[in-house]
């Protein structure tokens, strides 16, 4: 007898996964990539404006302060080479800060004992505007180790308000301070053997210091010996 024939309506094996790898299309993930990297870029430009604003607002805070400290009270409106300029258009110098003087002192660099030191003293106007100061305030101090030669800072007739002096943006003057050489008590010239005399600072390395008030200027101290 013959055999019957297959039924040709039967799945193939292995048809119904070809047609699952046909449906399933690789997905492109270069669109979600490049909307992620956009983000992210997006995101530090925004942090780095942040801190450069950040930065900003400190620096313009801290030149408003240091303008407001500067300006005198009530004085003018803006500042210029000649002083404070007020509404009015009268202008106002104001005085010399710490900030506003270079102060160099120079002096010889040996002496002879009993001869003395003269410091010559340049002050020099670095800042944005004219300022005035007073040359008699500026005192001299000479010590040797932990002694103390002489200090001016005890003179009870030193007048601090001598020599007024107006200096404009880079401009400088010079004077001079002198120490005689000799021991002092502050100011008071030392005696030690009751003739009559000034004990006179013998042989050593000295050192002479400027200051104003009690604050020491110029830097390092000027160093000299005594032979």
């Amino acid at each position: 007898m013959p055999s019957s024939p297959r039924p040709t309506g039967r799945p193939r094996k292995g048809a119904s996964s070809e047609r699952r790898q046909r449906r399933a299309a690789p997905v492109n993930l270069w669109p979600r990539r490049i909307v992620t990297g956009t983000g992210l870029v997006v995101v530090v430009a925004l942090v780095m404006w942040g801190l450069w604003a950040l930065v900003n607002l400190g620096v313009q805070a801290w030149q408003d302060h240091s303008n407001a400290d500067f300006e005198p009270s009530g004085a003018g409106t803006h500042l210029t080479k000649d002083g404070w300029v007020g509404a009015n258009g009268v202008t106002t110098v104001p005085e010399c800060t710490p900030q506003d003087l270079h102060v160099k002192t120079v002096g010889a660099p040996s002496v002879n004992v009993g001869a003395g030191q003269d410091l010559t003293v340049t002050l020099e106007n670095v800042g944005k505007s004219a300022c005035h100061l007073l040359f008699g305030a500026y005192s001299l101090q000479i010590t040797s180790g932990q002694d103390t030669y002489f200090d001016s800072r005890a003179c009870q007739d030193r007048d601090q308000s001598a020599t007024p002096l107006l200096l404009r943006p880079g401009s400088a003057w010079t004077g001079t301070m002198r120490w005689d050489g000799r021991r002092h008590d502050g100011c008071t010239p030392v005696d030690a053997d009751g003739a009559d005399g000034q004990d006179v600072a013998g042989p050593g390395t000295y050192s002479a210091l400027v200051h104003v008030g009690e604050t020491q200027v110029a830097g390092d101290p000027v160093v000299f010996d005594i032979k």
